[in-house]
């Protein structure tokens, strides 16, 4: 029996950037170093309307944290972007991870957006993994995060992600 919950919280909560944090420890402890912009410079963008910020609680500690922000990538028009996905390695195994990723899809479907979308580091495996079995698929580089080796989008309805071009 799980005894973890998620909760939206602003993503300036001391305990959010927290997990931001170990998120990025985490990372650099993977990957050598991270990148310094790992935490965003507006926040703004993971809060309403614009988006959401969840952690992931186990008896009073956020061990995970995502989110969800609403962006512009050509030729699809807004689409949401999952930005933070991380849950802590004791948690891991536990549905967590799918549990953040369906939330921030149902968070995306109440705005009314038909994509999401996401940047990531290929040598991210396990996130890869979680990823591809909610039926993402690789897609072609958007925006300017530098940092990125990956980008995986899935359409919310089910359809493959090249169908019904820009809707």
């Amino acid at each position: 029996m799980s005894t973890w919950a998620i909760e939206v919280r602003d993503p300036e909560d001391g305990e959010a950037r927290a997990a931001v944090l170990a998120y990025s420890a985490e990372l650099d402890d993977l990957l050598g170093e991270s990148s310094p912009t790992i935490l965003d410079p507006d926040p703004a963008s993971y809060r309403e309307p614009r988006g959401t910020f969840l952690v992931v609680v186990d008896r009073g500690e956020v061990l995970g944290c995502a989110a969800l922000r609403v962006i512009e990538v050509a030729p699809y028009g807004a689409v949401g972007e999952v930005k933070r996905m991380w849950v802590s390695r004791q948690l891991r195994g536990q549905g967590a991870g799918r549990a953040l990723l369906e939330r921030l899809h149902a968070e995306a479907r109440r705005r009314g957006l038909a994509r999401v979308v996401l940047d990531s580091k290929r040598e991210l495996h396990d996130a890869r993994r979680l990823y591809l079995a909610a039926g993402y698929r690789d897609i072609e580089p958007y925006g300017d995060n530098v940092d990125a080796t990956a980008w995986m989008g899935v359409r919310l309805d089910g359809q493959g992600w090249a169908s019904a071009q820009g809707g």
